[in-house]
């Protein structure tokens, strides 16, 4: 089992939830915010040390691999290690997730942003009170059939309501999970395979930042496949 501790917090769990219920519709995009001023680490880059929570939460919400990726970066404080990076993951069907890691920003900020067809959903980590926003906004796209060229986009605008999020501490949820792992010999939700695959999603995107910014293959049979 790896520790992949955000698998276990509630915010986590309900965003599962209304991802599996199809509240959301068909899903978007996702877009994450992982940023703060330090702590700078002298062993790994930014990449390695903010994404990798990021990359399991998508393993886990979206439960299927992306096809490919692409990373750019750079570092001010050292040129060899960056401290800032964008990573882009595609989906396929139109579905891709961008991630922000900076150790540079003032601002502490992490956010994840997820888009669907019905409704969009806002997680804030660090607000305790609502971690999770969903917005009833939207486009709706109608094409006339007797003009295929013309497309009439339709702006929707609703409710914003939070759904009520119990309090708990992950890291414990985490621990009785994998205590009950071994007392009925089932594979926890965090396995060696999930960690497997956010390691060569890891290392591809590594390799894209060292050869700015190529986007690098994930399929099966690629170096960095992730269909562990």
């Amino acid at each position: 089992m790896v520790d992949h501790t955000y698998l276990f917090s509630n915010p986590i769990l309900a965003i599962k939830r209304l991802l599996d219920q199809g509240e959301l519709g068909d899903l978007y995009y996702v877009d994450s915010v992982r940023i703060n001023l330090g702590l700078f680490q002298h062993d790994v880059n930014v990449v390695w040390d903010l994404a990798p929570h990021d990359l399991a939460i998508l393993d886990f919400l979206l439960d299927t691999p992306p096809q490919s990726l692409t990373a750019q970066g750079c570092g001010h404080a050292s040129p060899a290690v960056a401290d800032m990076a964008y990573v882009n993951l595609d989906y396929g069907r139109q579905r891709m997730a961008n991630l922000h890691v900076n150790w540079l920003s003032p601002l502490k900020i992490r956010q994840m942003i997820f888009a669907g067809s019905r409704k969009s959903l806002v997680f804030n980590e660090l607000n305790a009170t609502e971690p999770i926003k969903v917005y009833d906004r939207g486009i709706s796209v109608g094409t006339d059939p007797h003009a295929l060229r013309r497309q009439m986009i339709g702006y929707r605008t609703g409710d914003i309501w939070s759904p009520n999020i119990e309090p708990a501490e992950a890291l414990q949820a985490m621990v009785c999970h994998f205590a009950d792992s071994i007392r009925h010999g089932t594979a926890p939700r965090s396995d060696g395979r999930l960690g497997l695959r956010v390691v060569r999603l890891l290392e591809a995107a590594n390799h894209s930042l060292s050869a700015h910014g190529i986007r690098v293959p994930l399929h099966q049979g690629a170096p960095y496949a992730c269909h562990a």
